[in-house]
């Protein structure tokens, strides 16, 4: 066995569903007058699981990966995100 393998851990990512974003995310991002969308968060998640939370990439492909999917229904929908402002939405 490799003797560093008890090392190669992988972070759980909570994930939640429509009634749960509803009742928990939405309320909290009124109150902290969030301007993140639905669709961000989602792209986020998925992300920080593909990445396993290593900020500077996922910023980097973050960008890339909700142009692609807003650029097919709004284009008035994106913003650029910084790592700090990825890292404080993940959290």
């Amino acid at each position: 066995m490799y003797q560093f393998a008890r090392f190669n851990k992988k972070a759980q990512i909570i994930t939640y569903s429509d009634e749960e974003f509803k009742k928990v995310i939405e309320p909290v991002d009124k109150l902290k007058h969030s301007d993140w969308t639905r669709l961000e968060s989602d792209v986020l998640m998925d992300l920080c699981e593909r990445f396993q939370l290593r900020f500077i990439i996922i910023a980097d492909r973050f960008s890339s990966e909700v142009q692609d999917s807003i650029l097919q229904k709004d284009k008035n929908l994106y913003c650029e995100r910084s790592v700090d402002e990825i890292k404080d939405r993940y959290f």
